[in-house]
């Protein structure tokens, strides 16, 4: 290694030492000679610098300038390494100078590690200030007056008590001093929160709609005497009448909001619910032509006990489209008004008021459909299966629509155990055999007056019922 070299290696390790230096905390000016690097190395550690070895004399004659460098350099080097040494970490004679950085970064400096301490609001606390480097055990002391407002701090760093103030952050200026003297100082923040009160719902969210305002119980479980309101929706209003959800909210009052002392960030949910009506029809209804408007049968009937509301249900029609078996609703292309046309239509049953939706058996629609049909078709609008009783007498009128009346009746099951029917459709008699029952896949027929002929299933029972 060239002399250059030497040289350009040794001030690499010099920028190394200044570096440990500050990465450690401490302070190299950079007008500061090397041989000043040793006194910031013991100012990591200690309060006091003493020289622990002696520069050597210069020589008289400007000629061993040379000389006298190199042995300015090693003085500066063992100036270091004793300083090293004294920081508590080895380094012999042996260790080269560009591993002195690694050796200052080695040196435990004493500091005071904790830089913030969380506590709440009348809230027993206890916590154990932090240090490190240095010579153990550690001593702690205020800089100033300030003291954690409700707590103490110990010698021994124990921050303790109970909080008086809340929703503030405090600053607490420490110096910590170890066994040899060297102290450390700090500023700390003390950070009180407010105190978190919980509440608790003990009405229920879901109430049904009565046209009265309605509001949640709600109780504070930490402090019974806890001044609070709570308000409804994005309006912030301190009941609910509509059907709807809405978000409720705990707001603090009175003595309770003051000073910061408490927060909360309860919140519930309110249900204001319709009432619900369950429809009751035939699902799919045939209706003969006659040039007036049809409305679409159906009965309804309340799901909930008690009182309902105003309000009811509002049938809407649409001509059927061939193909079309949505039932997705664009209430835009349906209208309220019975249709007086033939043709097939599609019906959509709705709640209005405050009904909130309707079903079929009571089972969770919010809509209700079915099918009507207006048509001048040759038809049988009674039903097909008949039930009597033995022994009792019986008469029943058969129905038909559109065609061209007069109707002619027949059916291949007649006479039928005691019973008869005549060619205008009238079925009677006096059943005169128990539990029997016959079904024709096709008989029973009608015949219009132009000769056109519907024929379709017919079943007849008859029970032995004894009432």
């Amino acid at each position: 290694m060239t002399i250059l070299e030497k040289w350009r290696f040794m001030m690499l390790s010099f920028a190394d030492i200044k570096a440990a230096v500050i990465e450690k905390g401490g302070n190299i000016s950079a007008d500061k000679g090397y041989n000043r690097y040793a006194n910031a190395i013991r100012q990591l550690y200690s309060d006091t610098y003493t020289d622990e070895y002696a520069y050597p004399e210069r020589l008289p004659i400007a000629i061993s300038n040379a000389i006298n460098y190199v042995r300015w350099c090693k003085a500066v080097k063992e100036q270091i390494r004793q300083a090293i040494i004294a920081g508590g970490v080895e380094c012999g004679t042996d260790v080269p100078l560009s591993e002195y950085g690694n050796k200052i970064r080695e040196i435990q400096v004493l500091q005071i590690i904790t830089s913030e301490v969380i506590a709440e609001y009348d809230t027993p606390i206890t916590e154990q200030l932090q240090a490190s480097g240095g010579q153990p055990p550690y001593k702690w002391s205020y800089t100033n007056s300030s003291r954690p407002p409700g707590c103490t701090i110990t010698e021994d760093g124990i921050l303790s008590g109970t909080p008086t103030v809340g929703n503030q952050l405090r600053y607490l200026y420490m110096q910590v001093t170890d066994a040899t003297g060297r102290t450390a100082t700090r500023r700390i923040g003390l950070r009180i929160k407010s105190k978190l009160l919980h509440f608790q719902n003990v009405s229920g969210s879901c109430f049904q709609y009565t046209g009265e305002p309605q509001r949640l119980r709600i109780i504070c479980t930490d402090k019974p005497d806890a001044e609070f309101k709570v308000v409804y929706g994005t309006d912030k209003t301190e009941s609910v009448t509509d059907c709807g959800q809405y978000l409720a909210e705990v707001i603090l009052t009175g003595e309770t909001a003051k000073g910061g002392k408490y927060r909360t960030d309860y919140t519930s949910v309110i249900q204001i619910d319709g009432w619900t009506l369950a429809v009751k029809a035939e699902k799919s209804q045939v209706y003969t032509y006659d040039g007036k408007p049809h409305a679409f049968e159906y009965t309804t009937s309340v799901v909930q006990d008690g009182t309902p509301p105003d309000g009811g249900t509002v049938a809407y029609y649409k001509p059927y489209v061939n193909g079309d078996n949505t039932w997705n609703a664009d209430m835009g292309e349906y209208t309220t008004e019975p249709p007086p046309e033939m043709g097939k239509y599609r019906v959509c049953i709705k709640a209005t008021g405050k009904y909130e939706r309707v079903t079929q058996y009571y089972a969770g629609y919010n809509e209700w459909w079915g099918d009507l049909e207006i048509t001048d078709r040759l038809r049988i609008i009674s039903p097909t299966r008949l039930d009597t009783a033995y022994n009792r007498p019986y008469q029943y009128q058969l129905q038909a629509g559109g065609g061209t009346p007069p109707y002619k009746w027949k059916c291949e099951a007649m006479p039928y155990y005691g019973l008869d029917m005549t060619e205008d459709g009238l079925i009677s008699g006096t059943p005169d055999t128990k539990n029997i029952m016959c079904s024709y896949p096709n008989g029973l027929t009608v015949t219009d007056a132009e000769g056109n002929t519907v024929t379709q299933r017919f079943e007849l029972s008859i029970h032995d019922w004894e009432d």
